[in-house]
Formats: structure tokens, sequence, C-alpha cells
């Protein structure tokens, strides 16, 4: 396998500023998506045929109600946004590397520490409704506010659903990716952080 660093895009998607807001619009009530559509949207990008294409990953998106931002085609909106993207993929060349899909709306963070249990409980039916069909997870974490749990495929694609007080978001790794992810955990690299997950370290 060739070693290669994380890919980038000219707009990755929401990431978290210095005290934790994103740019896109951020509400004051929590809400998510049903362990349901979350195993939905899963099964959707963590079964398809892989490496995908471009392409591909604008037909899965597309195919779960996702739309495209106009301007960047790798952009979508989410259940949870639906006027701003707040989820995408990135890739290298042709090939996608890595995907971030928006669990949840985003909670500024003055107000993560009202809604924390609220979006514990869902993160925590997120992972009992993923154990059911992938079975435990091979890597859990809690570091701070941060939480997530990471499965590594048969058929080679990592995937973490995962978030803080003010998010949960569900990521996907390509083959290749999620190789030098597990490459790096077995030489003890254990903050690896992939593309996709611009909200989380770790």
């Amino acid at each position: 396998m060739v070693r290669r660093s994380a890919p980038t895009t000219s707009n990755p998607g929401p990431t978290r500023t210095e005290n934790g807001a994103s740019p896109t619009t951020m509400t004051t009530g929590f809400t998510a998506v049903t362990p349901q559509r979350a195993v939905q949207i899963m099964r959707a990008w963590a079964f398809h045929s892989w490496p995908m294409t471009v392409q591909d990953g604008i037909d899965v998106y597309t195919s779960l109600g996702f739309s495209p931002h106009p301007q960047e085609p790798q952009l979508f909106t989410s259940d949870t946004s639906p006027d701003e993207a707040d989820s995408f993929f990135t890739s290298e060349g042709d090939q996608i590397d890595s995907v971030h899909a928006s669990l949840s709306n985003i909670i500024p963070e003055a107000l993560g520490v009202a809604f924390r249990s609220q979006v514990r409980a869902a993160y925590t039916g997120f992972v009992a409704a993923f154990t059911e069909v992938l079975g435990s997870p091979q890597m859990t974490k809690e570091k701070g506010e941060v939480f997530s749990s990471q499965w590594f495929l048969s058929n080679g694609v990592g995937v973490r659903v995962g978030g803080n007080d003010g998010l949960i978001f569900l990521s996907f790794e390509s083959p290749e990716m999620a190789g030098i992810h597990q490459d790096d955990l077995r030489r003890g690299i254990v903050d690896y952080s992939p593309a996709n997950d611009p909200l989380l370290e770790g």
C-alpha cells in the first residue's frame, strides 16, 4: 500500500472554530436522525462496492435524499440541515477517500452542556443500532467532550460514529485510508484523525 497524506478539498465542509462554533447555522435545540435512519445511511456507504468514484458518491448521497451544493459537488445538505451543506466527501482524483455525514444539527458551544444528555443518548442509540449490524466496535473513545466508536469491516471500509456536546456525525474511510489508519494504530499512533473528521481530533 502506498502511504499518502490525507486528502483535501477546496471546501472540506463544516469545521469547528477556535471557540467550538461552526460556520454553518446553529440552532438552540438538539435534533438527530433516528437510529433506523442512521443505519440506512451507514449501509448505503459501508456496503457499497469500493473503490468509489466521485459520481458514485454523488449517487449515494442523492439516493439518500441529501441535496448537493450547486457550486461544490462534494458538499451536501442533510436531514438535520436542509438549507446548508454539512455533509461531504473528500477525493483523490476521481476516487473517494472519506465521507462525512451529519446525523444531528449543530448546537452552539454555550448550550452544549445543557444538551449533553440528549446528545449522548442519541449517540448511544446509534452505537447500539450499528452493533446489531456490524458487531461490537473495535475501538471506543471518550476524551473530554469528544466521543467515538470505530469499526473496520471485512470489506476494508472504516466506519466511525462520533461527536461532542454539540453534534454527532458518521464517517467512512475507503479501504486504502482505513488500511493506513490501522497501520498507524499498529505502530502506536492512537491519535490518528481521518481527513473526513475535521470536528474531532484523535
